[in-house]
């Protein structure tokens, strides 16, 4: 079977005319059309992916892994997602929000034992305005969501069947991740490795302050050697 097409990783800023409105009733962007196109031709080869794709070496711990995220103080990618019933979702529809992105997978035991402490502060955040996009990968919508009824998930479950699509811009290589973008769509923390409920919060918390000189309440991103922007843009 032949690789999924790698996409280009420009902001998705250049928009089209006479595009239906998506959910947040903004207009479709050329990228996004085509993102929404290739998430809809990876769910005919989900078994595929999740049969060939799941390699020991991307479980539990960061490594090079790294190196193909976002960096602390770059503006996020264009990401796009399905939600339930294959509705296309993408990031840009959450700006103005704090989001906090977990890529993680059912078949992932660091990611299961994770799952807990995700709804733990899930429940503890969402209500302060922390936008959770919990997303799998490797797998299908559905598989996913059935392990999070089954395990007493209450947050929104999002899919990602190959993150390949996005060719290095969000080829993550460690299950889980953590991400964290703030309302201007600035990543603002990365880490690779799973987290308790505890951290989960007060790296929430603090992404609400929005004081990016305070790194003592989260401990600095595994990506980077700081926070600030200003030292981070290159």
């Amino acid at each position: 079977m032949t690789s999924a097409p790698r996409l280009p990783t420009n902001r998705d800023d250049v928009r089209l005319d006479e595009l239906a409105a998506h959910r947040s009733g903004q207009q479709l962007t050329r990228l996004q059309v085509v993102i929404s196109v290739t998430l809809a031709i990876t769910i005919v080869a989900g078994a595929w992916l999740v049969g060939g794709r799941i390699g020991i070496a991307e479980l539990g711990s960061g490594g090079v892994a790294r190196q193909y995220l976002p960096k602390a103080g770059e503006e996020a990618p264009t990401l796009g997602m399905l939600g339930e019933g294959g509705q296309t979702v993408f990031l840009s529809q959450f700006r103005g929000e704090p989001v906090w992105i977990n890529f993680w997978g059912s078949w992932c035991p660091p990611c299961q034992a994770e799952f807990p402490e995700i709804e733990t502060a899930y429940r503890a955040l969402a209500p302060q305005g922390v936008t959770l996009l919990a997303i799998s990968a490797k797998e299908s919508w559905q598989t996913s969501s059935d392990f999070a009824v089954a395990s007493g998930g209450t947050f929104p479950i999002y899919n990602i069947p190959d993150l390949t699509i996005f060719g290095e811009t969000w080829d993550t290589r460690n299950f889980p991740t953590h991400l964290y973008v703030d309302a201007e769509g600035i990543v603002r923390y990365v880490s690779t490795k799973p987290s308790d409920a505890a951290e989960l919060i007060a790296r929430g918390e603090w992404l609400l302050a929005g004081d990016w000189t305070a790194v003592a309440a989260v401990g600095p991103s595994p990506i980077s050697v700081a926070i600030r922007p200003e030292d981070l843009r290159v």
